[in-house]
C-alpha cells in the first residue's frame, strides 16, 4: 500500500520481507524458473485458473477494500 500511495520504490530485499515477491532469480536461471512455473500452472484445471484470475480482476473494480 505504501508503494501505491506514495509512488516510492522499494528494494528487492524489502519486497521479499513484505512478501510482495515470491522469489528472486538470476538472469541466467530466469528461463528455466519461468518454465517450471508455467508447467506447474498449466497442470492445474483451466477453469480454476480462469476463475482465480476473474476473481482477482473483479476485486480491482472496487474502491473500498472492504467491498472488494
Amino acid at each position: 500500500m505504501h508503494m501505491l500511495l506514495t509512488g516510492n520504490l522499494i528494494s528487492v530485499d524489502v519486497a521479499l520481507a513484505y512478501k510482495l515477491l515470491k522469489s528472486v532469480v538470476s538472469p541466467s536461471s530466469l528461463e528455466g524458473e519461468t518454465y517450471k512455473l508455467t508447467k506447474k500452472i498449466s497442470n492445474k484445471s483451466n477453469f480454476m485458473v480462469w476463475l482465480r484470475k476473474e476473481m482477482s480482476y473483479e476485486q480491482l473494480k472496487y474502491d473500498d477494500l472492504k467491498d472488494a
